[in-house]
């Protein structure tokens, strides 16, 4: 927008070796999705979810995953809106 970047999605091809509980997979990891605020709520991060899947269908690359932090509601509720479904959850404990 006039020449500024408003959004930015980072894409990083991952291949993880099957386990005895799991197959071999190969998926688009979105690393990084940011819109700037003052961009939010026009369209920006379902444009930048598309073009991610359309860069992923290039490659023959079957799926896009991405995650985010427990705490931030609005950002899973997105995903979940662009259709997402949860996978797995990631669990931490301190050592001490």
């Amino acid at each position: 927008v006039d020449g500024r970047i408003i959004g930015l999605a980072v894409l990083v091809i991952r291949e993880v070796a099957a386990t005895p509980v799991r197959e071999a997979r190969r998926f688009v990891e979105i690393d990084e999705l940011v819109v700037v605020p003052e961009a939010r709520d026009l369209g920006v991060g379902r444009r930048l979810i598309a073009a991610a899947r359309a860069w992923a269908r290039e490659r023959d690359i079957p799926g896009l995953e991405v995650s985010a932090w427990s705490f931030n509601l609005e950002t899973i509720e997105f995903y979940k809106r662009i259709g997402f479904t949860p996978t797995v959850e990631r669990f931490a404990m301190r050592a001490e």
